[in-house]
């Protein structure tokens, strides 16, 4: 896998976590199954065979680093 930057994530603050309690804070997500298909989706990946899943964000400004740790920075915007 490769990751290009953190948005709205932080290794250090979800360590420990498991994948629904990752991603808690979506809004209306959970209600409609999407983090139900996304684990689907990712655990069916298989080694050898390419494949691809876009992420997204929305943010206020172009800031790339929108962690927990840097909420300070970019939460009043």
């Amino acid at each position: 896998g490769m990751v290009t930057t953190q948005a709205d994530w932080s290794l250090d603050f979800d360590i420990g976590m498991n994948f629904f309690e990752w991603h808690a804070p979506v809004p209306l997500a959970h209600e409609k199954g999407i983090f139900t298909r996304a684990l689907k989706f990712l655990t069916n990946i298989q080694q050898g065979k390419p494949a691809r899943r876009l992420n997204w964000t929305m943010t206020i400004n172009p800031r790339l680093d929108t962690s927990p740790e840097n909420y300070h920075k970019w939460g009043s915007d």
